[in-house]
């Protein structure tokens, strides 16, 4: 079986930009209003969905990052990121809840989620984290190094 250099940093950046990704729908939900308007009760339940969605996919990297051998930086990394977004879910989702629901709500916390799933560069960790989870998909091969022949 050929080792397959290419598929770790093909996670771990798809990991990474999933993450930017989130972020960009967290806080652009909040933040970019027009007109005047201040952000509402829907615009934190999006922001905290792509959040959430966004931890889920670097958590669902992890078991493909382990299974491909992924230094232990880069594991450390995807687990701290998932935490921050976790942080920033936590409190989007409190800062919601706090204000009053709207009469006739037209964004809930799966268009904030969508938002980050909807992107290519996050299926390739879910696919090769699922699989890795439930034990198929690659695994790094570990290089055997060839004994040097006895001099003469």
């Amino acid at each position: 079986m050929p080792r397959r250099r290419w598929l770790p940093p093909l996670v771990l950046g798809c990991a990474l930009l999933t993450f930017l990704n989130g972020v960009v729908v967290g806080y652009g939900s909040i933040w970019l209003q027009f007109f005047g308007e201040q952000a509402d009760r829907e615009d934190y339940l999006m922001s905290f969905g792509g959040y959430v969605a966004a931890a889920l996919v670097l958590l669902i990297s992890l078991p493909s990052l382990v299974r491909l051998g992924a230094a232990r930086w880069a594991l450390v990394a995807v687990a701290g990121l998932a935490a921050l977004l976790t942080v920033l879910a936590t409190s989007s989702l409190g800062t919601g809840l706090s204000m009053p629901p709207e009469s006739s709500p037209y964004q809930h916390w799966w268009d904030g989620a969508g938002g980050v799933v909807f992107f290519p560069w996050a299926w390739p960790p879910i696919v090769l984290g699922l699989l890795a989870a439930v034990g198929r998909g690659p695994r790094s091969v570990p290089t055997v190094r060839a004994e040097r022949p006895a001099g003469p």
